[in-house]
Protein backbone atom coordinates (compact mmCIF):
# COMPACT_ATOMS: atom_id res chain seq x y z
CA UNK A 1 0.00 0.00 0.00
CA UNK A 2 1.38 3.42 -0.99
CA UNK A 3 1.49 6.46 1.30
CA UNK A 4 -1.26 9.06 1.56
CA UNK A 5 -4.94 8.20 1.93
CA UNK A 6 -6.30 4.73 1.12
CA UNK A 7 -9.83 3.35 1.63
CA UNK A 8 -10.99 -0.12 2.52
CA UNK A 9 -14.65 -1.14 2.48
CA UNK A 10 -14.07 -4.75 3.50
CA UNK A 11 -12.17 -4.43 6.77
CA UNK A 12 -8.74 -4.17 5.21
CA UNK A 13 -8.82 -7.05 2.74
CA UNK A 14 -8.63 -4.66 -0.22
CA UNK A 15 -7.60 -1.05 -0.46
CA UNK A 16 -8.33 1.75 -2.94
CA UNK A 17 -5.80 4.54 -3.41
CA UNK A 18 -7.47 7.96 -3.12
CA UNK A 19 -4.42 10.04 -3.95
CA UNK A 20 -4.90 10.69 -7.67
CA UNK A 21 -5.58 14.38 -7.00
CA UNK A 22 -3.62 14.58 -3.76
CA UNK A 23 -0.07 15.89 -4.15
CA UNK A 24 2.35 14.10 -1.84
CA UNK A 25 5.78 14.83 -3.33
CA UNK A 26 8.44 15.82 -0.80
CA UNK A 27 10.34 18.74 -2.28
CA UNK A 28 13.65 19.84 -0.79
CA UNK A 29 14.24 22.80 -3.14
CA UNK A 30 12.43 24.77 -5.86
CA UNK A 31 13.64 27.29 -8.46
CA UNK A 32 12.01 29.20 -11.31
CA UNK A 33 13.44 30.46 -14.57
CA UNK A 34 13.99 34.23 -14.13
CA UNK A 35 12.87 34.75 -17.72
CA UNK A 36 9.93 32.31 -17.74
CA UNK A 37 7.91 32.17 -14.49
CA UNK A 38 6.10 29.00 -15.63
CA UNK A 39 9.33 27.00 -15.95
CA UNK A 40 9.94 25.36 -12.56
CA UNK A 41 12.48 22.76 -11.48
CA UNK A 42 12.69 21.21 -8.02
CA UNK A 43 14.68 18.63 -6.12
CA UNK A 44 12.70 15.99 -4.24
CA UNK A 45 13.22 13.20 -1.74
CA UNK A 46 13.45 9.80 -3.51
CA UNK A 47 11.75 11.14 -6.66
CA UNK A 48 14.67 12.90 -8.31
CA UNK A 49 14.68 16.32 -9.90
CA UNK A 50 11.36 17.25 -11.46
CA UNK A 51 10.37 19.86 -14.01
CA UNK A 52 7.25 21.59 -15.33
CA UNK A 53 6.68 24.36 -17.85
CA UNK A 54 3.27 25.29 -16.48
CA UNK A 55 1.32 22.03 -16.30
CA UNK A 56 0.27 20.47 -13.00
CA UNK A 57 2.00 17.28 -14.12
CA UNK A 58 5.75 17.30 -13.41
CA UNK A 59 8.32 15.24 -15.32
CA UNK A 60 11.26 13.52 -13.64
CA UNK A 61 14.41 14.71 -15.45
CA UNK A 62 16.77 12.51 -13.46
CA UNK A 63 16.35 10.14 -10.53
CA UNK A 64 17.69 9.69 -7.01
CA UNK A 65 17.31 12.30 -4.30
CA UNK A 66 17.19 15.76 -5.85
CA UNK A 67 18.68 18.91 -4.37
CA UNK A 68 19.32 22.52 -5.24
CA UNK A 69 18.50 24.02 -8.65
CA UNK A 70 19.97 27.17 -10.16
CA UNK A 71 19.29 28.88 -13.50
CA UNK A 72 21.78 31.04 -15.36
CA UNK A 73 19.86 34.35 -15.11
CA UNK A 74 21.17 35.57 -18.47
CA UNK A 75 21.20 32.35 -20.49
CA UNK A 76 18.40 30.21 -18.99
CA UNK A 77 19.19 27.23 -21.22
CA UNK A 78 22.05 26.62 -18.79
CA UNK A 79 20.77 25.10 -15.54
CA UNK A 80 22.55 23.36 -12.68
CA UNK A 81 21.01 20.87 -10.28
CA UNK A 82 22.21 17.98 -8.14
CA UNK A 83 21.64 14.63 -6.56
CA UNK A 84 22.45 14.06 -2.93
CA UNK A 85 25.89 15.10 -1.68
CA UNK A 86 26.40 17.69 -4.44
CA UNK A 87 26.53 15.31 -7.39
CA UNK A 88 25.93 18.16 -9.82
CA UNK A 89 24.33 17.76 -13.21
CA UNK A 90 23.89 20.44 -15.82
CA UNK A 91 21.57 21.11 -18.72
CA UNK A 92 22.49 23.19 -21.76
CA UNK A 93 19.07 23.01 -23.42
CA UNK A 94 16.66 24.39 -20.84
CA UNK A 95 16.27 21.20 -18.82
CA UNK A 96 15.45 18.76 -21.61
CA UNK A 97 18.59 16.68 -21.01
CA UNK A 98 21.24 16.55 -18.30
CA UNK A 99 24.89 15.52 -17.98
CA UNK A 100 27.20 14.96 -15.02
CA UNK A 101 29.04 18.16 -14.07
CA UNK A 102 31.38 17.31 -11.20
CA UNK A 103 34.77 17.78 -12.90
CA UNK A 104 37.08 19.47 -10.40
CA UNK A 105 34.85 19.04 -7.34
CA UNK A 106 36.54 17.43 -4.33
CA UNK A 107 35.82 16.87 -0.66
CA UNK A 108 32.65 16.11 1.27
CA UNK A 109 29.34 17.88 0.83
CA UNK A 110 26.06 18.28 2.69
CA UNK A 111 23.12 16.07 1.72
CA UNK A 112 21.65 19.14 0.00
CA UNK A 113 24.48 21.48 -1.00
CA UNK A 114 24.00 25.07 -2.16
CA UNK A 115 24.31 26.22 -5.78
CA UNK A 116 24.11 29.95 -6.55
CA UNK A 117 24.65 32.08 -9.65
CA UNK A 118 26.71 35.24 -9.97
CA UNK A 119 24.24 38.14 -10.26
CA UNK A 120 26.19 40.03 -12.96
CA UNK A 121 28.24 37.52 -14.95
CA UNK A 122 26.75 34.81 -17.14
CA UNK A 123 28.25 31.36 -16.68
CA UNK A 124 29.62 31.89 -13.16
CA UNK A 125 28.17 29.68 -10.44
CA UNK A 126 29.31 28.77 -6.93
CA UNK A 127 28.73 25.64 -4.90
CA UNK A 128 29.84 24.49 -1.47
CA UNK A 129 31.65 21.47 -0.17
CA UNK A 130 34.41 21.87 2.42
CA UNK A 131 35.27 25.08 0.62
CA UNK A 132 33.50 27.14 -2.03
CA UNK A 133 33.97 25.94 -5.61
CA UNK A 134 33.51 28.12 -8.68
CA UNK A 135 32.77 27.56 -12.36
CA UNK A 136 33.08 30.11 -15.15
CA UNK A 137 31.68 27.87 -17.90
CA UNK A 138 28.21 26.94 -16.64
CA UNK A 139 29.43 23.92 -14.69
CA UNK A 140 31.49 22.23 -17.40
CA UNK A 141 34.38 22.32 -14.91
CA UNK A 142 34.96 23.54 -11.36
CA UNK A 143 37.89 24.70 -9.27
CA UNK A 144 38.31 25.32 -5.56
CA UNK A 145 37.92 29.03 -5.08
CA UNK A 146 37.89 29.72 -1.36
CA UNK A 147 40.01 29.36 1.74
CA UNK A 148 39.08 30.09 5.33
CA UNK A 149 35.97 27.94 5.80
CA UNK A 150 35.92 25.14 8.35
CA UNK A 151 33.32 22.39 8.17
CA UNK A 152 30.98 21.65 5.26
CA UNK A 153 29.17 24.49 3.53
CA UNK A 154 25.40 24.35 3.94
CA UNK A 155 24.26 27.84 2.83
CA UNK A 156 25.67 30.39 0.35
CA UNK A 157 24.36 33.90 -0.32
CA UNK A 158 25.81 36.54 -2.65
CA UNK A 159 25.05 40.25 -2.69
CA UNK A 160 23.33 41.47 -5.85
CA UNK A 161 24.52 45.05 -5.37
CA UNK A 162 28.10 44.08 -4.50
CA UNK A 163 29.02 40.52 -5.58
CA UNK A 164 32.29 40.76 -3.69
CA UNK A 165 30.22 40.09 -0.56
CA UNK A 166 29.37 36.41 -0.02
CA UNK A 167 28.16 34.70 3.15
CA UNK A 168 28.70 30.99 3.79
CA UNK A 169 27.55 28.87 6.69
CA UNK A 170 28.71 25.53 8.06
CA UNK A 171 26.45 24.06 10.73
CA UNK A 172 26.15 26.92 13.28
CA UNK A 173 29.20 28.86 12.02
CA UNK A 174 29.00 31.90 9.76
CA UNK A 175 31.72 33.09 7.38
CA UNK A 176 32.00 36.17 5.18
CA UNK A 177 34.05 37.04 2.12
CA UNK A 178 34.70 40.56 0.87
CA UNK A 179 36.57 39.54 -2.28
CA UNK A 180 34.06 37.47 -4.19
CA UNK A 181 34.56 34.27 -2.22
CA UNK A 182 38.33 33.97 -2.56
CA UNK A 183 38.92 34.18 1.19
CA UNK A 184 36.46 33.86 4.06
CA UNK A 185 36.68 34.99 7.67
CA UNK A 186 34.76 33.53 10.60
CA UNK A 187 32.22 35.92 12.14
CA UNK A 188 31.76 36.01 15.92
CA UNK A 189 28.04 36.67 15.72
CA UNK A 190 26.37 35.77 19.01
CA UNK A 191 23.81 33.72 17.07
CA UNK A 192 22.19 30.67 18.75
CA UNK A 193 24.10 27.39 18.73
CA UNK A 194 21.80 25.94 16.07
CA UNK A 195 22.20 25.10 12.38
CA UNK A 196 21.96 28.07 10.02
CA UNK A 197 19.38 27.17 7.36
CA UNK A 198 19.04 30.31 5.24
CA UNK A 199 20.60 33.70 4.46
CA UNK A 200 19.30 36.47 2.20
CA UNK A 201 21.13 39.72 1.46
CA UNK A 202 19.15 42.86 0.67
CA UNK A 203 19.30 43.59 -3.09
CA UNK A 204 20.15 47.24 -2.45
CA UNK A 205 22.64 46.94 0.39
CA UNK A 206 25.35 44.36 1.09
CA UNK A 207 25.31 45.41 4.76
CA UNK A 208 21.70 44.33 5.34
CA UNK A 209 20.86 40.64 5.54
CA UNK A 210 18.49 38.27 7.32
CA UNK A 211 19.33 34.78 8.56
CA UNK A 212 17.33 31.86 9.95
CA UNK A 213 18.18 28.87 12.13
CA UNK A 214 16.72 25.45 12.76
CA UNK A 215 15.59 23.85 16.01
CA UNK A 216 13.52 25.06 18.93
CA UNK A 217 14.16 27.69 21.55
CA UNK A 218 14.46 31.45 21.58
CA UNK A 219 15.36 33.19 18.33
CA UNK A 220 14.70 31.88 14.82
CA UNK A 221 15.25 34.87 12.49
CA UNK A 222 17.98 37.48 12.83
CA UNK A 223 18.90 40.67 10.98
CA UNK A 224 22.16 42.52 10.48
CA UNK A 225 22.62 46.10 9.30
CA UNK A 226 26.42 46.17 9.52
CA UNK A 227 27.50 43.39 7.21
CA UNK A 228 27.03 40.46 9.60
CA UNK A 229 29.13 41.63 12.52
CA UNK A 230 26.10 42.05 14.78
CA UNK A 231 22.70 40.35 14.56
CA UNK A 232 19.35 41.30 16.12
CA UNK A 233 16.61 38.78 16.87
CA UNK A 234 13.49 39.73 14.86
CA UNK A 235 11.54 36.54 15.57
CA UNK A 236 9.10 38.27 17.95
CA UNK A 237 5.70 36.52 17.65
CA UNK A 238 6.83 33.74 15.29
CA UNK A 239 5.90 30.23 16.48
CA UNK A 240 8.64 28.32 18.27
CA UNK A 241 9.42 26.09 15.30
CA UNK A 242 12.35 25.54 12.94
CA UNK A 243 12.70 28.12 10.15
CA UNK A 244 14.05 26.50 6.99
CA UNK A 245 14.40 29.39 4.55
CA UNK A 246 13.63 33.08 4.19
CA UNK A 247 13.64 35.86 1.61
CA UNK A 248 13.53 39.63 1.49
CA UNK A 249 10.54 40.45 -0.71
CA UNK A 250 11.78 42.84 -3.41
CA UNK A 251 9.31 43.27 -6.31
CA UNK A 252 11.60 45.73 -8.08
CA UNK A 253 11.22 48.25 -5.25
CA UNK A 254 12.30 48.18 -1.59
CA UNK A 255 9.70 46.91 0.88
CA UNK A 256 9.58 46.13 4.58
CA UNK A 257 8.38 42.59 3.80
CA UNK A 258 10.19 39.39 4.75
CA UNK A 259 8.93 35.84 4.18
CA UNK A 260 9.89 32.75 6.18
CA UNK A 261 9.34 29.05 5.44
CA UNK A 262 8.84 27.08 8.66
CA UNK A 263 7.84 23.62 9.82
CA UNK A 264 4.27 24.90 10.25
CA UNK A 265 3.78 27.02 7.13
CA UNK A 266 4.90 30.32 5.61
CA UNK A 267 4.96 33.50 7.69
CA UNK A 268 5.34 37.11 6.57
CA UNK A 269 6.05 40.51 8.07
CA UNK A 270 5.61 43.97 6.60
CA UNK A 271 7.48 45.86 9.32
CA UNK A 272 10.94 44.29 9.22
CA UNK A 273 10.04 41.53 11.66
CA UNK A 274 8.26 43.46 14.40
CA UNK A 275 5.14 41.36 13.77
CA UNK A 276 4.61 38.15 11.80
CA UNK A 277 1.45 36.55 10.45
CA UNK A 278 0.78 33.28 8.66
CA UNK A 279 0.54 33.59 4.88
CA UNK A 280 -1.94 30.73 4.68
CA UNK A 281 -4.34 31.54 1.78
CA UNK A 282 -4.80 27.94 0.65
CA UNK A 283 -1.40 26.59 1.65
CA UNK A 284 -1.65 23.28 3.54
CA UNK A 285 -0.47 23.21 7.13
CA UNK A 286 2.75 21.39 6.32
CA UNK A 287 6.54 21.59 6.52
CA UNK A 288 7.83 24.27 4.14
CA UNK A 289 11.51 23.89 3.23
CA UNK A 290 12.33 26.39 0.49
CA UNK A 291 11.18 29.69 -1.00
CA UNK A 292 11.71 31.16 -4.45
CA UNK A 293 10.65 34.56 -5.75
CA UNK A 294 10.22 35.19 -9.47
CA UNK A 295 10.38 38.91 -10.18
CA UNK A 296 9.07 38.72 -13.74
CA UNK A 297 5.93 36.88 -12.67
CA UNK A 298 5.77 38.41 -9.17
CA UNK A 299 5.35 34.83 -8.01
CA UNK A 300 6.32 33.31 -4.68
CA UNK A 301 6.98 29.56 -4.75
CA UNK A 302 6.99 27.29 -1.71
CA UNK A 303 8.56 23.82 -1.67
CA UNK A 304 6.84 21.62 0.90
CA UNK A 305 8.00 18.31 2.30
CA UNK A 306 5.00 16.18 1.47
CA UNK A 307 2.49 18.43 -0.29
CA UNK A 308 4.34 19.40 -3.47
CA UNK A 309 5.02 22.96 -4.67
CA UNK A 310 2.64 25.85 -4.15
CA UNK A 311 2.66 29.29 -5.72
CA UNK A 312 1.32 32.61 -4.48
CA UNK A 313 0.62 35.29 -7.10
CA UNK A 314 -1.67 37.70 -5.28
CA UNK A 315 -0.82 40.75 -3.23
CA UNK A 316 0.72 40.06 0.14
CA UNK A 317 -2.08 41.61 2.17
CA UNK A 318 -0.99 43.51 5.25
CA UNK A 319 -3.62 45.32 7.20
CA UNK A 320 -2.89 47.09 10.48
CA UNK A 321 -5.43 48.48 12.92
CA UNK A 322 -4.56 51.88 14.34
CA UNK A 323 -7.26 51.95 17.06
CA UNK A 324 -10.62 50.41 17.91
CA UNK A 325 -14.10 51.40 19.02
CA UNK A 326 -14.07 54.82 17.33
CA UNK A 327 -17.76 55.08 16.33
CA UNK A 328 -18.71 57.75 13.78
CA UNK A 329 -18.73 57.14 10.03
CA UNK A 330 -17.30 54.48 7.79
CA UNK A 331 -14.92 56.16 5.33
CA UNK A 332 -12.71 54.95 2.48
CA UNK A 333 -9.92 57.48 2.00
CA UNK A 334 -8.15 58.13 -1.29
CA UNK A 335 -5.06 55.99 -1.67
CA UNK A 336 -1.68 57.70 -1.46
CA UNK A 337 0.28 58.18 -3.62
CA UNK A 338 -2.07 58.34 -6.58
CA UNK A 339 -1.03 57.97 -9.36
CA UNK A 340 1.36 55.29 -8.12
CA UNK A 341 3.99 52.91 -9.45
CA UNK A 342 3.43 49.39 -8.10
CA UNK A 343 2.89 50.39 -4.45
CA UNK A 344 0.34 52.55 -2.63
CA UNK A 345 -1.21 52.93 0.83
CA UNK A 346 -4.93 52.48 1.45
CA UNK A 347 -6.76 53.74 4.54
CA UNK A 348 -10.30 53.26 5.75
CA UNK A 349 -12.35 53.79 8.90
CA UNK A 350 -14.91 51.21 9.96
CA UNK A 351 -17.65 52.55 12.25
CA UNK A 352 -18.84 49.21 13.60
CA UNK A 353 -17.70 45.54 13.54
CA UNK A 354 -18.84 43.85 10.33
CA UNK A 355 -17.87 41.87 7.24
CA UNK A 356 -15.89 43.86 4.68
CA UNK A 357 -14.61 43.23 1.18
CA UNK A 358 -11.92 45.36 -0.44
CA UNK A 359 -11.29 44.64 -4.11
CA UNK A 360 -9.73 46.11 -7.25
CA UNK A 361 -11.59 46.21 -10.59
CA UNK A 362 -10.63 47.29 -14.10
CA UNK A 363 -12.61 49.82 -16.15
CA UNK A 364 -14.81 47.01 -17.51
CA UNK A 365 -15.80 46.01 -14.00
CA UNK A 366 -13.80 42.78 -13.94
CA UNK A 367 -12.47 41.85 -10.50
CA UNK A 368 -8.68 41.91 -10.74
CA UNK A 369 -7.90 41.18 -7.13
CA UNK A 370 -9.75 40.64 -3.85
CA UNK A 371 -7.50 42.23 -1.25
CA UNK A 372 -9.53 41.68 1.92
CA UNK A 373 -12.64 39.61 2.57
CA UNK A 374 -13.15 39.11 6.28
CA UNK A 375 -14.84 40.26 9.48
CA UNK A 376 -13.16 43.31 11.07
CA UNK A 377 -13.65 45.15 14.32
CA UNK A 378 -14.42 48.88 14.24
CA UNK A 379 -11.41 51.15 13.94
CA UNK A 380 -8.96 52.86 11.63
CA UNK A 381 -7.10 50.58 9.22
CA UNK A 382 -4.01 51.00 7.07
CA UNK A 383 -3.20 48.70 4.18
CA UNK A 384 -0.14 48.34 1.92
CA UNK A 385 -1.11 47.37 -1.62
CA UNK A 386 1.43 46.04 -4.12
CA UNK A 387 0.05 46.06 -7.67
CA UNK A 388 2.88 44.04 -9.20
CA UNK A 389 0.53 41.79 -11.15
CA UNK A 390 -1.46 44.60 -12.75
CA UNK A 391 -0.56 46.51 -15.92
CA UNK A 392 -0.65 50.30 -16.09
CA UNK A 393 -4.16 51.73 -16.24
CA UNK A 394 -7.14 53.10 -14.36
CA UNK A 395 -8.69 50.86 -11.70
CA UNK A 396 -11.47 51.15 -9.16
CA UNK A 397 -10.99 50.33 -5.49
CA UNK A 398 -14.28 48.95 -4.19
CA UNK A 399 -14.96 48.84 -0.44
CA UNK A 400 -18.09 46.82 0.34
CA UNK A 401 -19.63 46.72 3.81
CA UNK A 402 -22.95 45.26 4.87
CA UNK A 403 -25.08 48.30 4.03
CA UNK A 404 -22.98 50.46 1.70
CA UNK A 405 -20.35 50.48 -1.05
CA UNK A 406 -17.50 52.98 -1.44
CA UNK A 407 -15.40 53.44 -4.59
CA UNK A 408 -12.13 55.26 -5.25
CA UNK A 409 -10.17 55.58 -8.50
CA UNK A 410 -6.64 54.20 -8.65
CA UNK A 411 -4.19 55.30 -11.35
CA UNK A 412 -1.34 52.85 -11.87
CA UNK A 413 1.63 54.04 -13.95
CA UNK A 414 4.57 51.70 -14.50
Amino acid sequence: MMGGVNLSTNRGTNWTNLNSTFTLTQFYRIASDPNNPSHLIGGTQDNGVQRTTGALKWDVVFGGDGGAVCFNPYEPNFILSENQFNNIKRSTNGGLSWQAATTGLTGNAEWIAPIIAHPDSSGIFYTGRQQVFKTTNNGASWFQWSTGISGTVRVLAISKSDPRIIFASSSNSLFKSGNGGKTFSYLQTGLPDRIITGIDIHPDSPDVAILCVSGFGSGHIFKTSNGGYNWTDISNNLPNTPVNDLIIYYPGIPTSIYLAATDVGVFATNNYGQEWFELAQGLPNTVCLDLDYNLKGNKILVATHGRGVWEFTGSISFISQANTGIGGKTILFQNYPNPFNSYTKIRFTLAKPQNVELSVHNILGKTMEVIIKKFLASGNYNFDFFAMNLPSGIYFLRFQIEEETFVKTLVLIK
